[in-house]
């Protein structure tokens, strides 16, 4: 089978799929949608909890300004 076959019928290689889950190697087997996030939120790169609440803030001041 050629590599534009597998492209076309959505297979991948193990490598590819590996490449798409090792940043979440450290959340535990079964964890769910609560602890992925927590996980992603901990180690995202750039950004903080501040960061997030800093846009609600001004999202809110946006509301009350209309």
């Amino acid at each position: 089978m050629s590599e534009d076959a597998d492209d076309r019928s959505g297979r991948r290689s193990a490598s590819d799929r590996a490449a798409d889950t090792e940043h979440l190697q450290d959340v535990a087997d079964g964890g769910g949608c609560t602890e992925i996030w927590e996980h992603l939120s901990e180690n995202r790169s750039g950004g903080s909890e501040s960061d997030c609440d800093a846009a609600t803030d001004s999202d809110r001041t946006l509301e009350g300004e209309s």
